[in-house]
């Protein structure tokens, strides 16, 4: 029937009664209203997003349960050599309007890839179109693939005429005039061929060198990606993964029993547990208070005995206190003291042995999958540290292309020497001393243009396979250079990626933040693109919103109600005006001022109805059980102080009026004799009015304990007042009637019988009990306020929501643009472009050699028509010719 009040909210509020209670919302509130799950699942998708830079150290490693041996090796790997490797990478400079230009010049101003990506509406028909459509349009840049096959079938037509046995078909076979003009014209051509092969040879140099710069720009972005995710940015700040394992297992470590978290808290708790003691035991009082002022026992008093007889009073100061009371409840409720244990009481919930358990095993189930991404880029990117992609491509580069590059320049340069050769003896000396044409000129050009096929198809053809092949690969740069959320829309279908409903909106609010922004100076953070939906509602719900609402909101709440109850005014609840204003109802006031006649009762009781048809009795309604009259001090709900409440004295001189009065009986309760001449009603109004003093004499002078005064009982059951209590020279409190039940201390109500007297005394006394308890209270709060208000925040904000605070704040993406822009200048800006310009010099170095060629046949026909036609006329041997 009298559950205990206890000190756990979890349980109930510190006091309540049906009528006079704290608000359900407000008693609620002072809990955190927050799962270990819920904290636990949004730590760990805090986190997991990456996250207070700086490299592990082997101390860690041995502790950390999610960093092992290699993420050490590789975390200081990454930060010892990203220096060196991005030492000359960082110092290239790169025009990147002019490398745009190029690439799209590149696509010939078209970008196929592009326009087939935006048509495609799967990733199967972008494949298809891909097959279709691309090769038509590679052949028409291809055109050097092309010229070198046409050079060798053209050679393979034109070789033969080299043959001896062919001069027959030497169209135009005839003896030459080589005139200065004409020398001057082929020393010119071949100059020209000189400068177009210089021209191709620094054309070769800067490509191979762009290309080059290309792998150290790529193989630097590869290293700052590395060591940005595993160890963290400054700026713009960005905190890596091993870091968030640093958090996780510290805070993972925190929820131990023995951890600094649970000994400063407990030690806070422990120094504290006064404010709770004092709390339950005010709240106790008040509840007390309020449950026997509603108890109908004490409102409508009736008698045990058989047969049962009702008192026919109603007690209208337990009614008219329920407003006070439910004022002070307020007002405790608000109190400095209440939010003070709130506080206490919510943490010690939040960071109990089973939510703590359960917190630990969360974060450990939800910390594999990062474990297993940090595993993946630790693997993947940590290869180009150890002679891995780039530096594969490297040794590639300088033991193939390079030699390649120079031995295709040397066959070249051979060429050109034995051209130089041929046109030097044939400008110089084109007739021997006896008159004769030298022999040498049209052997020595017959030897370049029988050579030049075999220089100009592999230089045309692989010049030709870079500039051609180059050309979609800078669609592909055009499309990384341009990406944005309008673009990914376009060609999302033809690269299978899903970018309808939330994931699209957050995808592409990734694209523009952290990938493709113009704007160097922002930092966006994932936890303000990644959002949920509201399950009811439907709206968004951004990840750092339902972390904050979810972790830092509930214990900023029980603070931030303990802030609003400091603002509210003093911190003493014992000078509260309502409280001051509840005490001197209690103390200034009997109740039995205040028990008067129920007028429904009385009006349906044939016993007593004649008396209120009488103008002289009707006052029995307003008549207490109190024998002479009460002026009321202060407020009494509706009775306003100085009010005269009328006693029982005034009642028996009202029906004097209608007889003689009895002997003095020693009591204020006299009934009368009534006169013989009364008329009927008010002969009936006499007899009415001495059975109502018979009810009163027997209401308030005798001994029946028709009421309840319940107390509380101490551990061993005894009878336990506050009244009593005091505080010891220790600090302890003795006789607050607070027992151990459990892992709380509770006051425990014990029922106890009593008569209008000790009734009377019981609420009086309340006015004692409140002011103990409410000094208490007070002593209470002054003595704890520093620990909850300071030692205990600095805890919880030192070791777990600066942890998660930080995490939060920590998951930007600003590192993420430069890297992005790196690839892009390395891949593209750099390493296409500079293969390109490697195959744009082959296919000049053809066109040279072509040239070269074709000059070289000119000339061999000009001086071997010259030597053909002197033996014509016998001037030499076939031999010597």
């Amino acid at each position: 029937p009298n559950p205990p009040v206890r000190s756990h909210f979890g349980s109930r509020c510190p006091w309540r009664a049906a009528r006079v209670r704290f608000s359900a919302g407000r008693c609620s509130a002072m809990m955190p209203a927050m799962s270990a799950r819920r904290l636990a699942l949004l730590l760990v998708l805090g986190a997991a997003v990456h996250t207070v830079s700086g490299q592990v150290d082997s101390a860690t490693v041995a502790s950390n349960q999610y960093i092992d041996e290699d993420d050490k090796r590789v975390s200081d790997e990454v930060a010892a050599t990203r220096e060196a490797v991005c030492e000359v990478a960082e110092n290239a400079e790169v025009d990147r309007d002019s490398a745009y230009e190029d690439l799209v010049n590149a696509v010939d101003g078209e970008n196929k890839i592009l326009n087939i990506m935006k048509e495609s509406t799967s990733n199967e028909e972008f494949v298809d179109k891909v097959v279709s459509e691309l090769p038509p349009w590679l052949i028409k840049i291809a055109i050097p693939i092309i010229l070198a096959f046409v050079v060798v079938i053209f050679y393979l037509f034109c070789c033969w005429t080299g043959c001896p046995c062919c001069k027959c078909c030497r169209c135009c076979s005839a003896p030459k005039q080589n005139s200065k003009l004409c020398k001057m014209i082929f020393v010119a051509l071949l100059l020209v061929c000189l400068l177009a092969m210089l021209i191709s040879f620094l054309m070769t140099i800067t490509g191979y060198k762009s290309s080059r710069a290309g792998l150290d720009t790529m193989s630097c972005s590869a290293v700052q990606l590395l060591d940005g995710a595993l160890n963290g940015e400054t700026d713009p700040f960005f905190v890596g993964i091993l870091p968030v394992f640093e958090k996780l297992d510290t805070l993972d470590k925190q929820f131990e029993d023995n951890s600094q978290l649970m000994t400063d808290v407990e030690a806070i708790l422990a120094k504290t547990v006064t404010i709770q003691d004092a709390v339950t035991v005010s709240g106790g009082v008040l509840k007390l208070l309020g449950d026997m002022m509603e108890l109908s026992q004490n409102v409508n008093p009736t008698y045990t005995t058989l047969p049962s007889e009702d008192s026919m009073h109603e007690c209208v100061f337990c009614e008219q206190l329920a407003g006070p009371l439910q004022t002070v409840g307020t007002v405790l409720d608000d109190g400095v003291g209440t939010a003070l244990s709130a506080v206490r009481t919510g943490v010690d919930e939040v960071l109990s042995p089973a939510n703590r358990q359960e917190m630990q095993t969360l974060l450990r189930e939800a910390a594999d999958p990062l474990v297993d991404f940090k595993v993946q880029v630790r693997d993947v990117f940590s290869s180009m540290l150890d002679g891995g992609t780039f530096d594969e491509i490297k040794v590639i580069l300088d033991s193939y292309v390079e030699p390649g590059l120079l031995l295709f320049f040397f066959l070249a340069l051979i060429l050109f020497i034995f051209s130089c050769c041929s046109a030097g003896c044939w400008v110089l000396r084109e007739t021997n001393a006896d008159g004769t044409f030298s022999k040498q000129p049209h052997r020595l050009a017959c030897c370049v243009w029988g050579c030049a096929p075999f220089v100009v198809f592999p230089v045309m053809l692989l010049g030709g396979l870079l500039t051609a092949g180059t050309s979609p690969l800078s669609g592909v740069c055009l499309i990384m250079a341009d990406i944005d959320s309008q673009m990914l829309d376009s060609i999302g279908p033809a690269i299978g990626m899903n970018i309808s409903g939330d994931e699209g909106v957050m995808l592409r609010g990734m694209v523009d933040s952290c990938i493709a922004t113009k704007n160097e100076s922002l930092n966006a953070n994932f936890m303000d693109i990644i959002f949920t939906r509201d399950a009811v509602t439907g709206d968004k719900v951004y990840v750092r919103e339902e972390l904050v609402s979810s972790v830092q909101a509930p214990l900023d709440e029980a603070f931030a109600g303990l802030d609003e109850a400091l603002s509210n005014g003093d911190v003493s609840i014992s000078n509260n005006s309502d409280l001051v204003a509840l005490r001197t109802a209690l103390g200034r006031n009997p109740l039995d001022a205040f028990l008067l006649p129920d007028p429904n009762k009385m009006s349906n009781s044939a016993d007593f109805q004649p008396m209120l048809g009488d103008s002289e009795l009707q006052v029995v309604l307003q008549t207490s059980s109190r024998c002479d009259n009460h002026t009321v001090v202060g407020d009494v709900g509706s009775y306003s102080s100085g009010q005269t409440m009328l006693g029982m004295e005034h009642f028996v001189t009202k029906l004097e009026s209608f007889g003689d009065q009895e002997v003095a009986t020693g009591t204020c309760l006299k009934e009368v004799t009534c006169h013989s001449t009364l008329s009927a009603s008010a002969s009936a109004a006499c007899d009415a009015g001495n059975k109502f003093v018979r009810l009163l004499r027997k209401l308030t002078e005798t001994p029946d304990q028709i009421f309840r005064c319940d107390i509380f009982q101490d551990a061993g059951g005894s009878d336990c007042d506050p009244i009593d209590m005091v505080q010891g020279s220790d600090g302890q409190w003795d006789n607050d009637c607070l027992i151990v039940e459990g892992s709380e201390k509770v006051l425990k109500p014990k029922t106890r019988h009593c008569n209008l007297t000790e009734f009377v005394t019981y609420v009086q006394a309340f006015d004692q009990r409140i002011e103990n308890v409410m000094a208490r209270l007070d002593n209470a709060t002054n003595t704890v306020m520093t620990s909850i208000t300071g030692d205990l925040r600095t805890v919880i904000d030192n070791l777990i929501l600066d942890p998660v605070v930080s995490i939060v704040d920590g998951l930007t993406c600003g590192f993420l643009p430069k890297v992005y822009r790196g690839v892009i200048d390395g891949l593209c800006y750099q390493g296409i472009l500079g293969f390109r310009m490697i195959g744009a010099s082959w296919v000049v170095v053809g066109f040279a050699v072509i040239l070269l060629a074709i000059v070289m046949y000119a000339l061999w026909r000009r001086a071997i028509d010259n030597v053909n036609g002197e033996l014509a006329k016998g001037e030499l041997t076939e031999s010597q010719a």
